[in-house]
């Protein structure tokens, strides 16, 4: 792992834990981004991809405090569900493991 390494999937369990023993990491920043239609000129995981590079950039600007997390690419796009390929959580479900 490079010492500077920002994004917890990419450490493992023992990196991760001397990462916090060395006292980095107090925040973990979880990106959170639809996949739906974006007309025909962007793809599909733009909010994802848009909203992990912020993340990924401000993690940087507050090394060594900040970590990112997975992102969540389930949004509430229920009004997106005539194009195919958009993936929809129903409000409550969607909520609840934000909240979680």
């Amino acid at each position: 792992m490079r010492s500077d390494e920002i994004r917890l999937e990419r450490m493992t369990r023992k990196e991760f834990r001397e990462a916090l023993d060395a006292g980095r990491f107090h925040t973990a920043a979880v990106p959170v981004g639809s996949i739906e239609q974006h007309l025909e000129h962007l793809p599909l995981g733009h909010d994802t991809a848009s909203c992990t590079y912020l993340a990924e950039r401000v993690a940087e600007r507050l090394y060594p405090a900040v970590v990112v997390a997975v992102p969540i690419s389930i949004g509430i796009s229920e009004h997106h569900m005539i194009h195919r390929g958009t993936l929809s959580a129903k409000p409550a479900a969607f909520l609840a493991t934000i909240f979680d």
